[in-house]
Protein backbone atom coordinates (compact mmCIF):
# COMPACT_ATOMS: atom_id res chain seq x y z
CA UNK A 1 0.00 0.00 0.00
CA UNK A 2 1.21 3.57 -0.96
CA UNK A 3 1.76 6.24 1.98
CA UNK A 4 -1.39 8.08 0.42
CA UNK A 5 -2.97 4.47 0.70
CA UNK A 6 -2.38 4.87 4.01
CA UNK A 7 -2.80 7.66 4.97
CA UNK A 8 -6.61 7.49 3.85
CA UNK A 9 -6.91 4.19 5.76
CA UNK A 10 -5.91 5.74 9.12
CA UNK A 11 -8.10 8.77 8.36
CA UNK A 12 -10.97 6.51 8.06
CA UNK A 13 -10.09 4.55 11.54
CA UNK A 14 -9.49 7.49 13.11
CA UNK A 15 -12.93 9.24 12.21
CA UNK A 16 -15.19 5.06 12.75
CA UNK A 17 -17.01 5.68 16.47
CA UNK A 18 -19.38 3.17 15.28
CA UNK A 19 -19.22 -0.20 16.98
CA UNK A 20 -18.58 -3.37 15.37
CA UNK A 21 -21.01 -4.90 13.31
CA UNK A 22 -23.30 -1.68 14.00
CA UNK A 23 -25.66 -0.76 11.08
CA UNK A 24 -24.17 2.33 10.44
CA UNK A 25 -25.79 4.71 7.32
CA UNK A 26 -22.58 6.71 7.03
CA UNK A 27 -20.94 3.43 6.04
CA UNK A 28 -23.07 1.36 3.72
CA UNK A 29 -22.01 1.15 0.41
CA UNK A 30 -22.70 -0.91 -2.71
CA UNK A 31 -19.90 -3.92 -3.17
CA UNK A 32 -19.29 -6.11 -6.19
CA UNK A 33 -19.66 -9.44 -5.94
CA UNK A 34 -19.26 -12.65 -8.15
CA UNK A 35 -21.95 -15.96 -8.65
CA UNK A 36 -20.93 -17.80 -5.31
CA UNK A 37 -20.94 -15.17 -3.13
CA UNK A 38 -24.15 -15.27 -0.52
CA UNK A 39 -27.01 -13.55 -1.81
CA UNK A 40 -29.64 -11.03 -0.41
CA UNK A 41 -32.79 -10.04 -1.66
CA UNK A 42 -31.38 -6.19 -1.82
CA UNK A 43 -29.07 -7.61 -4.72
CA UNK A 44 -29.72 -6.47 -8.17
CA UNK A 45 -27.83 -8.25 -11.51
CA UNK A 46 -25.01 -5.83 -13.20
CA UNK A 47 -23.80 -8.62 -15.66
CA UNK A 48 -20.62 -10.42 -16.90
CA UNK A 49 -21.63 -13.15 -13.77
CA UNK A 50 -21.40 -10.17 -11.08
CA UNK A 51 -23.87 -8.67 -8.52
CA UNK A 52 -24.16 -5.43 -7.07
CA UNK A 53 -24.64 -6.22 -3.21
CA UNK A 54 -25.02 -4.02 0.08
CA UNK A 55 -22.78 -3.63 2.62
CA UNK A 56 -21.66 -2.21 5.96
CA UNK A 57 -17.65 -1.46 6.68
CA UNK A 58 -17.11 -2.33 10.26
CA UNK A 59 -13.39 -0.70 9.58
CA UNK A 60 -11.23 0.03 6.79
CA UNK A 61 -10.23 -3.62 6.17
CA UNK A 62 -13.78 -5.52 6.98
CA UNK A 63 -17.31 -5.54 5.39
CA UNK A 64 -20.46 -7.28 5.90
CA UNK A 65 -23.49 -7.62 4.14
CA UNK A 66 -26.79 -5.15 5.32
CA UNK A 67 -30.05 -7.74 6.22
CA UNK A 68 -33.25 -6.76 5.26
CA UNK A 69 -34.48 -6.37 8.80
CA UNK A 70 -31.28 -3.75 9.19
CA UNK A 71 -32.82 -1.89 6.27
CA UNK A 72 -36.52 -2.03 7.37
CA UNK A 73 -35.41 -0.92 10.56
CA UNK A 74 -33.66 1.78 8.97
CA UNK A 75 -36.99 2.66 7.07
CA UNK A 76 -35.45 2.13 3.82
CA UNK A 77 -36.30 0.24 1.03
CA UNK A 78 -33.48 -1.32 -1.11
CA UNK A 79 -34.34 1.49 -3.35
CA UNK A 80 -33.51 3.79 -1.19
CA UNK A 81 -30.61 2.10 0.31
CA UNK A 82 -28.88 1.79 -2.62
CA UNK A 83 -29.45 5.44 -3.65
CA UNK A 84 -27.80 6.30 0.16
CA UNK A 85 -25.04 3.78 -0.99
CA UNK A 86 -23.52 5.50 -3.71
CA UNK A 87 -23.72 8.71 -2.27
CA UNK A 88 -21.42 7.02 0.03
CA UNK A 89 -19.40 5.83 -1.97
CA UNK A 90 -18.41 9.17 -4.17
CA UNK A 91 -17.72 10.68 -0.70
CA UNK A 92 -15.75 7.66 -0.45
CA UNK A 93 -13.88 8.51 -3.32
CA UNK A 94 -13.71 12.30 -3.05
CA UNK A 95 -11.61 11.49 0.09
CA UNK A 96 -8.92 9.93 -1.77
CA UNK A 97 -9.37 6.68 -0.24
CA UNK A 98 -9.79 5.08 -3.42
CA UNK A 99 -6.76 6.13 -5.62
CA UNK A 100 -7.27 7.09 -9.22
CA UNK A 101 -3.92 7.39 -11.36
CA UNK A 102 -3.65 8.18 -15.34
CA UNK A 103 -1.31 5.91 -17.35
CA UNK A 104 -0.33 7.69 -20.06
CA UNK A 105 0.75 4.44 -22.26
CA UNK A 106 -1.00 1.47 -22.43
CA UNK A 107 -1.55 -1.14 -25.01
CA UNK A 108 -0.61 0.19 -27.61
CA UNK A 109 0.39 3.66 -26.21
CA UNK A 110 -2.79 4.71 -25.26
CA UNK A 111 -3.82 6.32 -21.62
CA UNK A 112 -6.03 4.23 -19.08
CA UNK A 113 -7.14 4.70 -15.23
CA UNK A 114 -6.60 2.74 -12.87
CA UNK A 115 -8.18 2.90 -9.34
CA UNK A 116 -6.94 1.20 -6.78
CA UNK A 117 -5.71 0.69 -3.26
CA UNK A 118 -8.93 0.12 -1.12
CA UNK A 119 -11.63 -2.83 -0.72
CA UNK A 120 -14.17 -0.55 -2.85
CA UNK A 121 -12.24 0.28 -5.64
CA UNK A 122 -13.51 -1.52 -8.50
CA UNK A 123 -17.02 -0.86 -6.99
CA UNK A 124 -16.27 2.56 -8.59
CA UNK A 125 -17.27 1.51 -11.58
CA UNK A 126 -20.99 2.23 -10.59
CA UNK A 127 -20.38 6.07 -9.77
CA UNK A 128 -22.92 8.06 -12.15
CA UNK A 129 -19.92 10.73 -12.65
CA UNK A 130 -17.16 8.26 -13.38
CA UNK A 131 -18.09 8.23 -17.60
CA UNK A 132 -17.98 11.37 -17.67
CA UNK A 133 -14.98 12.27 -15.79
CA UNK A 134 -13.09 9.33 -17.74
CA UNK A 135 -14.43 10.67 -21.08
CA UNK A 136 -12.65 14.02 -20.11
CA UNK A 137 -9.58 12.24 -18.70
CA UNK A 138 -8.83 9.96 -22.00
CA UNK A 139 -10.32 12.39 -24.60
CA UNK A 140 -12.52 9.21 -25.99
CA UNK A 141 -16.50 9.32 -25.71
CA UNK A 142 -16.83 5.47 -25.86
CA UNK A 143 -15.19 3.80 -22.76
CA UNK A 144 -14.89 0.22 -21.64
CA UNK A 145 -14.23 -0.66 -17.73
CA UNK A 146 -12.36 -4.09 -16.42
CA UNK A 147 -12.70 -5.29 -12.84
CA UNK A 148 -10.71 -8.03 -12.20
CA UNK A 149 -10.70 -7.73 -8.56
CA UNK A 150 -12.42 -6.07 -5.67
CA UNK A 151 -9.21 -3.17 -5.62
CA UNK A 152 -8.61 -2.42 -9.44
CA UNK A 153 -10.60 -0.91 -11.84
CA UNK A 154 -9.41 -0.25 -15.05
CA UNK A 155 -11.31 2.37 -17.94
CA UNK A 156 -9.74 2.86 -21.09
CA UNK A 157 -11.00 3.89 -24.68
CA UNK A 158 -13.28 0.67 -26.41
CA UNK A 159 -11.09 1.21 -29.08
CA UNK A 160 -11.38 -1.92 -31.92
CA UNK A 161 -11.21 -5.64 -31.35
CA UNK A 162 -7.70 -6.12 -31.43
CA UNK A 163 -7.20 -3.38 -28.72
CA UNK A 164 -9.33 -4.84 -26.63
CA UNK A 165 -7.80 -7.95 -26.77
CA UNK A 166 -4.86 -6.18 -25.75
CA UNK A 167 -5.99 -4.42 -23.04
CA UNK A 168 -7.63 -8.08 -21.73
CA UNK A 169 -4.38 -9.10 -22.07
CA UNK A 170 -2.56 -6.04 -19.96
CA UNK A 171 -5.42 -7.23 -17.49
CA UNK A 172 -4.26 -10.88 -17.02
CA UNK A 173 -0.59 -9.87 -16.87
CA UNK A 174 -1.18 -7.18 -14.10
CA UNK A 175 -3.85 -8.12 -11.75
CA UNK A 176 -4.49 -11.96 -12.27
CA UNK A 177 -3.11 -12.10 -8.25
CA UNK A 178 -5.54 -9.59 -7.02
CA UNK A 179 -7.54 -10.78 -3.68
CA UNK A 180 -11.48 -11.08 -4.18
CA UNK A 181 -11.51 -12.11 -7.90
CA UNK A 182 -14.15 -10.54 -10.07
CA UNK A 183 -13.98 -10.77 -13.88
CA UNK A 184 -12.25 -10.85 -16.75
CA UNK A 185 -14.94 -9.59 -18.97
CA UNK A 186 -15.18 -6.51 -19.99
CA UNK A 187 -17.96 -3.57 -19.32
CA UNK A 188 -18.89 -0.39 -21.98
CA UNK A 189 -19.43 2.83 -19.98
CA UNK A 190 -22.99 4.35 -20.39
CA UNK A 191 -24.52 7.40 -19.07
CA UNK A 192 -26.94 4.75 -17.77
CA UNK A 193 -24.21 3.19 -15.55
CA UNK A 194 -21.99 0.29 -17.10
CA UNK A 195 -23.29 -2.57 -19.36
CA UNK A 196 -21.76 -5.69 -20.39
CA UNK A 197 -19.62 -5.31 -23.68
CA UNK A 198 -21.39 -7.85 -25.91
CA UNK A 199 -18.32 -8.29 -28.44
Amino acid sequence: MTIFGRMAAAILAAGSTAPKNDFNLERLYPYLVPAGYPTAATDRELGNGLRVALVVENSPLTIRNVTDAELKKAGLSPAQAGERALTNLEVLMKSGAIQMQVFPSGSPGRSFILAGGHWAAATAMLLPGLRRLAAQTLHAEELCASVPHREALLIFEKGDPAFRKEMRALVRKNESDGAKPLTFDLFQLTERGPAPLVE
